[in-house]
């Protein structure tokens, strides 16, 4: 059964409530391994030397963390068991995606953050798988850790541009101050469940859910570039102190 406005009106709420509270989580992890957070104390009124020096401290090795787990995650055919040759769906599902190429970003998103998502659509001549960040989407389920649909998901579009799936149809919206508001017509699905497939980095957390690899990391990289920065300041001011004095005669023999 489609959404009533005020039924619309109130999952909107929560989706967005829910994503403002995902990006007090994730917006961090994302500066930290694009290397835009130091976590070094730099004053008001610092010099440009201290500025230069502080930059040069950030050593950051969290990409490394991700790129080193995800290469080896690389779907490259797809058989069923006892096939000798690629499924049909390869050819007719994945490879018209542009899979191939676009997975690595599912991988690294569910390394990175805990979770990733693909959005599956019906479409003409194949599916249309969309990866999907956690930042652009947000989901809620019933139970978290077990259910493998959700009950609806949010999907950033363009500016305060959203869509918003159930298990029947897709609703676009717009988020602003006032609250939502419909931004044109529904249009229905028919796949039954909501087409949000979740990709999750483990369940070893089973009170907060996933947290990817880098979150656990952080303390560990702000340290890194905290010695960093030391070193640097020793290398700059210590390493070649220069000792002289003025005023002073120094007696002569023959």
């Amino acid at each position: 059964m489609a959404l009533s406005r005020a039924a619309l009106t109130e999952v909107a709420v929560a989706l967005h409530q829910a994503r403002q509270a995902e990006a007090a989580r994730l917006d961090p992890i994302h500066a930290a391994v694009r290397g835009s957070i130091s976590g070094i104390y730099v004053p008001r009124k610092a010099t440009q030397e201290y500025r230069n020096l502080v930059d040069q401290s950030r050593f950051n090795v969290l990409p490394l963390v991700v790129s080193q787990l995800a290469q080896a995650l690389y779907v490259d055919g797809y058989r069923s068991s006892g096939e000798t040759e690629n499924s049909p769906l390869w050819d007719t599902v994945w490879q018209p995606n542009r899979m191939d190429a676009r997975q690595a970003g599912l991988y690294r998103a569910a390394i990175q953050y805990g979770t990733s998502y693909a959005r599956v659509l019906p479409g003409a001549p194949a599916p249309q798988i969309t990866p999907l960040s956690p930042r652009r989407c947000t989901a809620l389920y019933e139970d978290p850790l077990t259910d493998e649909w959700p009950l609806y998901a949010l999907v950033h579009r363009q500016g305060d541009r959203y869509a918003i799936y159930d298990d029947e149809q897709a609703y676009p919206v717009r988020l602003s101050e006032s609250g939502p508001v419909l931004d044109g017509e529904a249009r229905t699905h028919g796949l039954g469940v909501c087409p949000i497939v979740r990709f999750v980095d483990g369940y070893g957390d089973l009170d907060e859910g996933p947290a990817g690899k880098i979150e656990p990391l952080l303390p560990v990289q702000r340290q890194l570039n905290q010695t960093t920065y030391s070193l640097l300041m020793a290398q700059q001011y210590s390493a070649f102190r220069q000792r002289w004095v003025t005023g002073m005669t120094i007696e002569e023999d023959a």
